[in-house]
């Protein structure tokens, strides 16, 4: 009974763990999240949204309010358009922004970035007070909002 009890607890505790590559756990053992932008909400009409962007040219957009697309949704993303994504993120220096770009503000968005590169990775919150640069790739991910054609998931 005792083993019983610790088997429920260890099992659990391993269902409630999350990691950023598990966001999406119908996607290819061989494909991994290479950038990620989530944006949460406002007190007004701010979009609320997560969008992936896949190792294989996948992306996946999940529209939850002030957004076109409500709901889950798939696009693939051209080798060049990625490409150029990736160098960016490069440019930009990633990996020296800090974890955390915050002040005392109230009823701002806050956007999370994500970048994996190489078996480094890291993740940036964005509420407010971040450099242009950072500005830049969120908007710069925005964009796919628009330029990708998307396609509904239906479960």
């Amino acid at each position: 009974m005792r083993f019983l009890f610790i088997f429920s607890v260890f099992l659990v505790v391993n269902a409630c763990q999350t990691s950023k590559k598990s966001l999406n756990a119908d996607s290819s053992p061989e494909a991994s999240i290479i950038i990620s932008m989530k944006k949460t909400a406002c007190y007004g009409t701010c979009p609320v949204y997560t969008i992936q962007i896949y190792s294989d040219l996948r992306v996946r957009l999940k529209g939850e309010q002030y957004i076109d697309h409500i709901g889950d949704f798939n696009s693939v993303i051209e080798k060049g358009r990625f490409e150029s994504l990736i160098r960016q993120f490069k440019d930009s220096d990633f990996f020296s922004f800090e974890e955390k770009y915050w002040e005392a503000y109230s009823d701002l968005p806050t956007t999370y970035v994500y970048f994996s590169d190489g078996g480094h990775e890291k993740e940036v919150m964005d509420y407010y007070g971040a450099p242009q640069s950072l500005r830049d790739l969120e908007a710069e991910i925005a964009r796919l909002l628009e330029e990708l054609e998307w396609r509904k998931n239906v479960e």
